[in-house]
Parts: C-alpha cells; sequence; structure tokens
C-alpha cells in the first residue's frame, strides 16, 4: 500500500509533532508524500499540507463507510510514493469505551496499514516496558510496527528504554525524540493555531527535519523504504466539465474545511474560486454558490465587520436566492452580531437575525448524524448525512427559528442542535462530511445551477 498510521498512547503523547518532522524528512528525501488525518480535526491536515504542498485528508470509520475510507485513500495515495497517516487521541479511543468504531486503531485495520505508536516517554523508565506491551497485546488483530519514543531526557534515558523494550517487548524501536522548543506549536480554544497563520518558515521546516533525522533509527529507515511504493503512471480520471461556478470562502478567519467535500464539489461539475471575506471588497464574479466553512471569525472580528460591501454583496446575493451553505464559524458570519464580550458586538452579515457570544468553556462538541426536514439546495427532504460538532459560542434567538435538521448524537440520542434555513441558504453548527452522503454535494451544485 505504500503507507502507514502515526498513532499515539493519548492526546498530547506528541504525535502531531512527530508526524510533521516524519513528513518533512520524507519529502527531503525526495519522495511524494501524501497526507491524512483520522478524524474530523481540521486543523492538522492545514499543516501536512503546508509542510508536504499536497491536501491532506480526514478519514473516519464513524462518519464514513469503511468501503468508503478506503477509497479516499486509494484514490489520494494513487500517485504518491508515500502515505503518512496521522491518528486521533489514544490508538483505542474512539466511538464509545468499548467500540472500535471512530479509532485509530479501526481504520489501521479497514485499510489493512503498519502502525507506529508514540509513547510519551517523560519520567518512565522501566514501567515504560509494561506500557508499550500492553498497547501491543490489547488488539491481536492490530500490526503494531514500531514504537516511537517522544520527550526522552537524556541518552542515559534511551539507553534504559532500549534496553527495557529489549527485554520485555518483541516489537522495534523506530526512535527516540528529545524535547524540541522550537518545534512546539501553540494551542487556543479550538487546537492548535492554523497553518494559515504563516508559522511554517523555512527556518522552522529545517529544524523539524533535522530534529527527525538525528531522533529516527536504522530499523525506522528500513521501514520506510520497505513502504515506499515502487514508482508506477496512474491514469486520472477526468472530471466532469465545470456546470457552475461556486465561490469559497478561505483566509485565516475561514479554513476549516474538509478536502473531500472541496473535491466532490469539483467532481460533481462545480468550479470552485476562492476568496477572502477579510481582505476581498467583492465576491467573484459569475457565482452561482457560496460555500463558508469554519473557522476562528472571533479573531478577526474587526476585520470582517469593517468589510461592509463584502457583508452587502453577500446578503444581497441569498436575498436574490443565491445558494449559500455555511458551517461553524461561517454561520456565525451570517448572523447579526458577533461578540466575543457582552460589552463589545461586532455587527457582521446579518441573514439570521442571531447574536452569538464567545463562551469561555466548551459548549457543544461531538459526532452528529443529521436528517433534513424539508427539501434543501444541499439534499432532499429524509436524506441523513453525518458529521461534527466543536464549538465556543451561543447564539442567542437560534432556538426559536425554525429548524430544518433533525440531530442525533453518537450514540443515536436525539440533540438540540439546530440547522436554520433562510431562502436559498443553510447553515448550522455542524460541520457535513459530504462523503457520508454523495448526494450532498450532487444537490449542491445542481442547486446552483438551478436544477
Amino acid at each position: 500500500m505504500g503507507g502507514f498510521i502515526i498513532a499515539g498512547t493519548h492526546s498530547g503523547a506528541g504525535k502531531t509533532s512527530i508526524t510533521l518532522g516524519i513528513m518533512a524528512y520524507l519529502k527531503a528525501q525526495g519522495l511524494h508524500v501524501q497526507g491524512f488525518k483520522v478524524g474530523p480535526d481540521f486543523i492538522d491536515p492545514g499543516h501536512h499540507k503546508k509542510i508536504t504542498n499536497i491536501p491532506s485528508h480526514n478519514l473516519d470509520t464513524w462518519m464514513i463507510k469503511p468501503w468508503c475510507n478506503r477509497a479516499i485513500y486509494h484514490f489520494y495515495s494513487k500517485n504518491a510514493d508515500i502515505s503518512v497517516i496521522e491518528g486521533v487521541m489514544g490508538i483505542f479511543d474512539g466511538f464509545s469505551p468499548i467500540s472500535e468504531i471512530g479509532s485509530t486503531a479501526h481504520l489501521a485495520k479497514v485499510l489493512n496499514l503498519p502502525v507506529v505508536l508514540v509513547v510519551d516517554a517523560s519520567s518512565m523508565a522501566r514501567s515504560i516496558a509494561a506500557l508499550v506491551l500492553g498497547f501491543t497485546k490489547f488488539d491481536p488483530d492490530l500490526n503494531i510496527a514500531g514504537i516511537i519514543f517522544n520527550k526522552v531526557g537524556s541518552d542515559a534515558h534511551i539507553d534504559i528504554i532500549k534496553k527495557a523494550i529489549k527485554h520485555y517487548v518483541d516489537v522495534p524501536c523506530f526512535g527516540f525524540f528529545k524535547k524540541q522548543r522550537d518545534i512546539k506549536l501553540s494551542s487556543r480554544h479550538l487546537g492548535l493555531v492554523t497553518a494559515e497563520e504563516d508559522i511554517w518558515d523555512k527556518q522552522k521546516v529545517s529544524h523539524l527535519i533535522e530534529w527527525t533525522q538525528r531522533s529516527i533509527t536504522d530499523e525506522f529507515k528500513n521501514f520506510i523504504k520497505a513502504n515506499t511504493k515502487k514508482k508506477k503512471k496512474n491514469r486520472t480520471k477526468q472530471l466532469k466539465k465545470p456546470r457552475t461556478k461556486i465561490a469559497v470562502a478561505m483566509d485565516r478567519s475561514f479554513c476549516f474545511y474538509y478536502q473531500n467535500n472541496l473535491d466532490l464539489l469539483k467532481y460533481m461539475g462545480a468550479e470552485l474560486t476562492f476568496f477572502s471575506p477579510i481582505k476581498d471588497k467583492n465576491l467573484p464574479k459569475g457565482i452561482k454558490g457560496i460555500y463558508i466553512g469554519g473557522g476562528y471569525p472571533e479573531l478577526y472580528l474587526k476585520d470582517l465587520s469593517n468589510n461592509d460591501s463584502m457583508k452587502d454583496e453577500i446578503k444581497r446575493f441569498v436575498e436574490d436566492y443565491g445558494v449559500l451553505y455555511a458551517e461553524c464559524g461561517g454561520f456565525m458570519y451570517l448572523m447579526e452580531y458577533i461578540s466575543r464580550d457582552e460589552n463589545n458586538p461586532q455587527k457582521v452579515v446579518g441573514i439570521f437575525p442571531f447574536k452569538t457570544l464567545l463562551q469561555k468553556r466548551l459548549v457543544s462538541l461531538g459526532y452528529r448524524e443529521v436528517e433534513f426536514l424539508e427539501n434543501l439546495p444541499i439534499g432532499p427532504k429524509g436524506l441523513v448525512v453525518r458529521g461534527h460538532e466543536f464549538h465556543y459560542s451561543i447564539a442567542e434567538g437560534l432556538k426559536d427559528y425554525p429548524n430544518v435538521y433533525k440531530v442525533k448524537t453518537r450514540d443515536g440520542n436525539l440533540k438540540n442542535s439546530f440547522g436554520v434555513r433562510y431562502k436559498n441558504c443553510v447553515a448550522s453548527y455542524i460541520h457535513l462530511h459530504f462523503s457520508s452522503n454523495l448526494l450532498i454535494a450532487k444537490y449542491f451544485v445542481l442547486s446552483c445551477k438551478g436544477i
């Protein structure tokens, strides 16, 4: 298959930094590296893209059927020399405490790929052998090919780990990564800072490569060689001739998209053109639809609020029955006001009569299954699609507005989450994964075309 998965024992073990380091190292070796991310996270794939210069894709065994995960992996890996998949949370964490669905381990078995396990070795000596032994024996059907130890303290610490693993565990050591302060990524309320904030300059990437080169073992280098595909020509399927133009908001404020969503729109006949609600004064010419994804509009409120010409054009587009679909941060942008505190609301587009107020604590997080309660521009009544919800804001007035979504949580319970509609504009806090039901991309494009 020409690929492998980088998993962690738990969130915070360091799998993102190590994944980026390995990607940068492989690219420096002249390899064409295709990145993937397990789970619904948008931010990590953005960092993958910055390092590899190739869009990264989300894989998820709860939102997407196993066959579709395999199809996505094969399609985007076919022209790569090697594919690297970053896991989510701990390797066995997923849908529930007693199910593997949604976990990194489940995806590894769905794709039949080997796993490289990242272990936080700080403050551990002989005990680390017990930890590794437990993870390698927990699921006999899982192929854990090797272990990378992160946050090791010294050469003496490395020697202790090597001896303990050799004595108790029959799994090779793939790397020993010492702490590197200039590699650490900063975080905020929705996760890591985004790649769109230009944090990956040449010097930092160079440090990332050097850190990886001196940390990996010969066993891991041999593993990489064994999992690098032989180059061969692949036929690229021709996309349908574009039938309609859709504008996609893409800048520092709106950058949370499943790449597969965008690709499916193109496959269904859309020509995508990108614009910035922060910088651009006007919408792109000749568009028939708009897609505004999630992001951090609350961090760029002044710029978004002051761009009156863009706000006016978007509102006029919707009033003229143009098709607009918005998710999470994009939904917030379409409300009357966004406020980081109660005393300083900033006026935004104003399509929906809500005021959104940022909270200090998480408001909603989790997988969602959505059924459309009426015919919408993105799908017919009764269509069921899956996605994810994650936000720190409350929309005042939302509960009094007609709801066009019936929403369930991952365990099938009804959830008081909303989808709202005004004319041909549909918006929600929920990010939908179009691969969970391909009709969404088809209806979106056909609605823009006026069919």
